[in-house]
């Protein structure tokens, strides 16, 4: 039947928790918030308390300093206890499946240029914040994000995300 070719789509999908933000751009583009969250706010669950982008390391006080993923990921495990009411990050796979209060995030580059953030959210999906541009489900172009390693991350003008540095957790600590 006609049904069974779906399934395959629907089981593509990576493990989730339920303890997922759920996908809520209604929320994140809002004109007060959209230029309170970046990349790596929104992939964090967090809005800041003013208009800015958040950098890893920014809440510890210990910034990247190079366009590395060691580098990235040694502040972004820094920042943890400063963002929001606790986060716990910690290095995962793309088939983990989180625990209790966790979800999973990715990071990629853009070797020499910038760093990009996904999230994955409640219905097994991804989505991701560019900038302080609106957040979104779909990829550079235009599929729903089933995984962020393989969707297509290249958006042109030396913004292509050729780097995939990994699947990461993260837990809120005080929920």
């Amino acid at each position: 039947s006609n049904f069974e070719a779906l399934i395959p789509f629907a089981t593509s999908l990576l493990p989730t928790s339920g303890y997922e933000p759920v996908y809520d751009p209604d929320f994140w583009n809002k004109s007060e918030n959209i230029k309170r969250a970046n990349c790596y706010a929104y992939s964090m669950d967090v809005l800041t308390k003013k208009e800015g982008k958040l950098q890893p390391g920014a809440a510890s006080g210990k910034v990247f300093t190079s366009l590395t993923k060691s580098a990235i990921e040694k502040a972004v495990k820094a920042d943890g206890p400063y963002l929001g009411s606790g986060r716990k990050i910690t290095n995962s796979t793309k088939k983990a499946t989180p625990g209790k209060n966790q979800y999973k995030v990715a990071l990629v580059i853009a070797p020499n240029s910038d760093y990009h953030w996904y999230i994955q959210n409640r219905d097994g999906y991804w989505s991701h914040k560019p900038g302080h541009t609106e957040a979104t489900d779909v990829d550079a172009s235009g599929n729903k994000i089933t995984d962020p390693q393989s969707c297509d991350r290249n958006y042109g003008s030396g913004l292509n995300y050729s780097t995939f540095c990994g699947y990461y957790l993260v837990k809120y600590t005080n929920r």
